[in-house]
């Protein structure tokens, strides 16, 4: 079903799920990266292991098997999981209506100075399993939490 057609008591339903479900996975992805050397620990800096684990474990979104599906939401949940840990965000359904592209995602709020920035993990990580860059998803991470201020930022509008 389409989220435009759900009632609110359902995307309640469905975040609350989510939140339930995610704990698991990020505990799972954890223990699993430990055993295969990999050292996730919430913080900041663990990102760049992160990423590595995303690389040599080949996680794509291409993949559309039941396995496939899993690891990279596990992945993408612990990323946002950072976010919440070290910038006090916390997780949420995306219901915004003026940002139609998260509508329907979950994503994580009150991380940053700018009121209503919504970060995406999912998206995060499948900009970064298509561009595979190293440092990526640290400087998306810094990027959200402290926007560049904008050269409009020092002018005075009148209303």
């Amino acid at each position: 079903m389409a989220f435009d057609q759900l009632s609110q008591d359902e995307k309640e339903a469905q975040f609350a799920a989510f939140l339930l479900n995610m704990e698991d996975d990020v505990d799972e992805l954890v223990e699993e990266a430990e055993q295969a050397g990999y050292a996730l620990d919430f913080s900041v800096n663990s990102l760049y292991e992160l990423e590595r684990y995303v690389l040599d474990m080949g996680v794509s979104f291409q993949d559309s098997s039941d396995t496939a599906l899993l690891l990279r939401s596990k992945c993408w949940e612990y990323l946002g999981e950072v976010v919440v840990k070290n910038y006090n965000g916390r997780w949420k359904l995306s219901d915004n209506e003026e940002n139609s592209a998260n509508r329907g995602m979950f994503v994580v709020v009150g991380h940053s100075y700018v009121e209503g920035i919504e970060f995406v993990p999912a998206r995060y990580l499948r900009m970064f399993t298509t561009r595979r860059k190293p440092g990526m998803l640290v400087a998306i991470l810094e990027s959200d939490v402290n926007p560049p201020k904008s050269a409009l930022d020092d002018f005075v509008f009148l209303q």
